[in-house]
């Protein structure tokens, strides 16, 4: 089932500190979580990189992706987000398009010109022009939105995807040296 509201999953409180109680995370005394790792939610504005095929748009469809808020749609899955919003128009002449290659937080844009991020079930290839690409760092918030969230977009160079991506795996490495401290190997059955 979608989740819904009320659901959660037992670990640490959000300040930080150990929840208790069988089954779920303990935190040591004295140590809580560092800051950057307790905020939750979808970052805004989600950081995309221009392309592959932002020239097959009228040029207002990349001022709207940069300048609207869209609302993830109920309708989406770990394939794609489906996005409410304006719609991305192709540029007038363009009336094909060839079927290629698809990448992880594509954002490929069918024919009613309703944007749909690409998640990890996607499929390999596809037939529709993708106007720009959710950068990595981003990419799991937004799969992990709830339907009716709002998402805004903004540009980024690819030099300052490569450093955000520098950054967030600084902070998934801290997170793995958090949690060898909260749960030591004596804690695991056998060991």
């Amino acid at each position: 089932r979608p989740r819904r509201a009320g659901d959660g999953i037992a670990s640490l409180r959000a300040d930080g500190r150990g929840a208790g109680g069988a089954g779920e995370a303990r935190a040591r005394d004295g140590l809580r979580l560092p800051e950057e790792l307790r905020r939750f939610g979808l970052p805004q504005p989600v950081r995309v990189l221009a392309g592959p095929q932002d020239d097959l748009f009228a040029p207002l469809a990349m001022e709207r992706l940069l300048g609207a808020t869209f609302r993830v749609s109920s309708q989406a899955d770990r394939m794609g987000c489906r996005l409410h919003g304006p719609r991305l128009p192709y540029r007038t002449d363009v009336t094909q398009f060839v079927t290629d290659g698809t990448a992880p937080g594509s954002i490929q844009v069918p024919g009613d010109g309703r944007p749909i991020v690409l998640l990890a079930d996607r499929q390999t290839s596809g037939g529709y022009p993708k106007i720009a690409t959710v950068i990595s760092a981003d990419l799991d918030f937004l799969a992990q939105a709830w339907a009716g969230d709002r998402v805004t977009f903004r540009s980024v160079s690819l030099e300052e995807a490569h450093c955000i991506r520098r950054e967030r795996r600084a902070l998934l490495d801290a997170v793995a040296r958090f949690t060898e401290t909260v749960w030591a190997p004596t804690d695991c059955p056998g060991s």
